[in-house]
């Protein structure tokens, strides 16, 4: 969210400060923890050589891309070789994640909503990844930054450039983000755009996607490691795809995760994170009712939310052939978004949808009361129906105006129904003009 923005909206900033506030008391348990996860302490390893003069996979090997290494070492370099700043490191790209998610998901819903749900997202976060830092969470940060961009700074011509350069930040941090970067990329290049305002803006996002591909490739070229770059990024994730795996079992390993957060000895996070689904998959119909029935404009941006989740979650099907519980991670941020969505539409159906439902029923309602009354023949007979002549008004129609002639029908002045006919009422066939309302008052 812009800083102007920020400045103009009160509440939101206040919203994001709570968020900030909850971030901390979630993870501040884990701030202490030595070891968290293999994966970070690979990357505390790797960060380390990189603190040293060393390329990475040079001295040692990983699978993962060499962004997280570069992150990781220049925090390291800033503020200390130490855990608490790993960890910290985390929690601020978590906070970046929701930040992004609450920015988009405000321009929908108002703040209760969105700041519901991103609480929402840091809990289901600290649940999933137990406080370790992944390459999914500064990954998810730079891929909100582009989400942001694109649903909320479309008409700027730095648009797709930006995004370029951030889906490809994205890309070197997870490598199977890929498949998102290549739809975004096919969004700009197919969208209801002029044909020159296309092809400026896939060239655009081409280019500065480029810049950190170039860059990384001339550093590990001048350094004559290539064929050691070549085969993290390239080679040992072709491996992966060569496994055939059977669908149903990796569909098996997809559910693990939830099955273990909705354990009964953990009433807390099964709660939230049944919550967070019922949001997400009420999102999800407020999103597909949009589609339908919405603008143009919204039908725009909810297709492009669609197309960023669906390609989220293909990218986490190929990645592995084992997909883990923190894949998930990557796909949250998004998740918020949809459940923010479905939160305000339910908000708004207690509001109005509920209202409408219970004035529309209270005359039905009120009028059961003296008719099965009566129809046993009950002692308040009189008195039901007396109630009844004095229900109020049907809802205002347009133009309506308290106390006028022409739009107040007052069931309880006890007045014959003929009178209930406006005064206006054009004259009877036959009649003079003059008469204009008398034969209906008799």
């Amino acid at each position: 969210m812009a800083i102007g923005a920020l400045r103009r909206a009160p509440r939101d900033v206040l919203w994001i400060a709570a968020l900030a506030l909850w971030i901390g008391v979630t993870h501040a348990g884990f701030l202490a923890k030595e070891v968290g996860n293999w994966d970070e302490a690979t990357f505390v390893l790797m960060a380390a050589e990189v603190l040293d003069g060393r390329l990475p996979y040079v001295p040692l090997f990983d699978l993962k891309p060499p962004m997280i290494f570069f992150m990781l070492a220049g925090a390291m370099a800033v503020f200390g070789e130490s855990m608490l700043v790993v960890r910290l490191f985390g929690v601020a790209c978590i906070l970046s994640s929701a930040i992004a998610a609450f920015a988009i998901a405000r321009r929908w819903v108002d703040p209760v909503s969105a700041g519901l749900a991103a609480f929402m997202l840091v809990a289901v976060t600290a649940a999933f990844n137990g406080g370790a830092v992944f390459s999914e969470l500064p990954a998810t940060a730079f891929l909100m930054a582009a989400s942001w961009l694109l649903i909320a700074r479309s008409d700027r011509p730095w648009t797709a450039a930006a995004v370029g350069l951030l889906l490809s930040l994205a890309v070197l941090t997870r490598t199977n983000l890929a498949i998102a970067a290549a739809a975004v990329g096919l969004w700009f290049v197919c969208g209801r755009m002029p044909f020159g305002a296309r092809v400026r803006a896939g060239a655009a996002f081409a280019l500065a996607g480029a810049l950190p591909v170039v860059a990384i490739v001339l550093l590990y070229w001048s350094a004559g490691a290539l064929a050691e770059l070549r085969h993290a990024l390239i080679d040992a994730h072709m491996a992966f795809l060569d496994h055939v795996v059977d669908p149903l079992r990796k569909l098996r390993f997809l559910a693990r995760p939830w099955l273990r957060v909705i354990e009964p000895e953990r009433p807390l996070e099964a709660l939230t994170f049944g919550l967070f689904m019922l949001g997400v998959a009420a999102g999800l119909a407020a999103a597909g009712r949009t589609m339908l029935r919405g603008e143009r404009s919204e039908k725009r941006e909810n297709a492009l939310l669609l197309l960023l989740a669906a390609a989220i979650f293909a990218s986490i099907l190929v990645s592995d052939w084992r997909p883990l519980g923190h894949y998930y991670l990557q796909l949250f941020p998004i998740g918020m978004v949809f459940c923010a969505l479905g939160f305000g539409w339910v908000r708004r159906a207690a509001r109005f949808g509920g209202g409408g439902v219970y004035r529309g029923c209270r005359p039905s309602v009120l009028w059961m009361g003296p008719l099965a009354d009566g129809a046993v023949g009950g002692p308040f007979r009189r008195g039901s129906a007396r109630r009844c002549r004095r229900l109020p008004h049907s809802p205002r129609r347009p133009g309506h105006r308290e106390g006028s002639r022409t739009g107040r029908t007052d069931l309880g002045a006890r007045q014959s129904p003929r009178l209930l006919v406006s005064r206006r009422a054009p004259a009877m066939a036959g009649g003079p003009p003059e008469r204009r309302g008398q034969a209906v008052a008799g």
